[in-house]
């Protein structure tokens, strides 16, 4: 795992207190299984949800465009989708794009694609909220872009990718029979740094 240590950038953020993800929501699933506590009452469904939020990338040294190690407020955006049995199993397929903030394109830049696929188990916190921890595995691409700040040649582009666990808090109200809206946190360590994001999404079942 990445120590927060190794990025001495800035003061800490909130998303440096997601470092145990993966070890919360796997609690939370062993929690939910020993207690029953799932959304059985509800009929299986499959589901669209697409997402908009923002995020933080921290990236080591040489790990992209430039020798520096560098950190990144993000534009995270992305859409998955899945199928949720009775017994509150989701079974999930997603795209995921993180996009630092970075205007005409005059500084470095960073994107991060990723195509995973997550299991989750859904609790029912009442008759419309449901918690859904999720993981799973993503097949990760990292992009870094020179910035044309006091760069006169053409921009050099690095590409570095892998596959990486990946861990995903995700809470929904229920609005009517086919919307729920709500939000997610997920983070991960990858062999270039940290991701994470906070979405807002909206998820239609059909």
């Amino acid at each position: 795992m990445v120590s927060i240590e190794r990025f001495p950038l800035r003061a800490r953020t909130p998303f440096d207190q997601m470092t145990d993800m993966k070890q919360l929501v796997v609690a939370c699933m062993l929690f939910a299984l020993s207690h029953g506590a799932s959304a059985s009452e509800e009929e299986a469904a499959f589901y669209v949800a697409p997402r908009i939020g923002i995020g933080q990338m921290r990236v080591r040294a040489f790990s992209g465009v430039n020798d520096f190690s560098e950190e990144h407020d993000t534009i995270d955006a992305g859409v998955n989708g899945g199928y949720l049995t009775s017994t509150g199993l989701a079974i999930e397929l997603g795209l995921d794009s993180q996009t630092s903030a970075n205007l005409f394109d005059t500084f470095d830049g960073f994107h991060l694609y990723q195509e995973f696929a997550l299991f989750g188990y859904a609790i029912a916190l009442s008759d419309r909220v449901r918690l859904t921890p999720k993981i799973g595995v993503s097949h990760w691409t990292l992009e870094s872009k020179e910035g044309t700040l006091l760069n006169p040649g053409p921009e050099a582009v690095k590409k570095t990718s892998g596959y990486q666990t990946v861990a995903e808090l995700e809470v929904t109200t229920k609005v009517n029979s086919f919307l729920s809206l709500g939000g997610a946190i997920r983070q991960s360590d990858f062999d270039f740094g940290r991701a994470g994001s906070i979405v807002f999404l909206a998820k239609f079942e059909f």
